[in-house]
């Protein structure tokens, strides 16, 4: 853990008090971000650790995820239940490329969307899976200092 004078990040942030969406947007730098994407950037600034999607923010991402399609799907059995498990590009989406990048949907037999899986990292990925501006913006946030962390929702391995 990075070290700031006497505290690390981690107690920095706990030692804050609970800010609304205007002062994270405002801590993290995230004009031009959307207000999803600050709370993601903020929660890993702040190393809260993982967050669970509200049930109207999963409905909005899956409503993406329709429109944007997917690139590759597999089945899963969790629980004695088979679900295909669809890995979304969410970089043409402006409310949440620079959030979710990449990441799991899963449907149940009937096709509707009932989980949801990431994890924040800034991970390197392989070529030609992003645009360079895309691959830049992934390295740059890689230099901020946090911690990463899984953002889930519902059904999910």
């Amino acid at each position: 853990m990075k070290k700031l004078g006497k505290l690390t990040l981690k107690e920095l942030a706990n030692s804050m008090p609970s800010i609304g969406e205007l002062e994270q947007k405002e801590c993290v730098g995230g004009s031009g971000l959307s207000s999803f994407e600050v709370s993601c950037l903020y929660n890993y600034v702040s190393s809260n650790g993982d967050m669970n999607l509200s049930s109207e923010r999963f409905n909005s991402i899956a409503s993406a995820a329709a429109s944007i399609g997917f690139y590759s799907g597999s089945w899963v059995e969790l629980n004695g239940t088979m679900y295909e498990a669809r890995q979304v590009s969410f970089y043409s989406n402006g409310e949440y490329d620079l959030a979710l990048g990449t990441a799991t949907v899963f449907y149940d037999s009937c096709g509707n969307a009932v989980g949801f899986k990431d994890t924040y990292d800034f991970n390197a990925m392989e070529p030609g899976q992003r645009s360079a501006w895309n691959e830049f913006v992934t390295a740059s946030g890689s230099l901020i200092p946090g911690s990463s962390y899984g953002i889930t929702y519902g059904i999910h391995n």
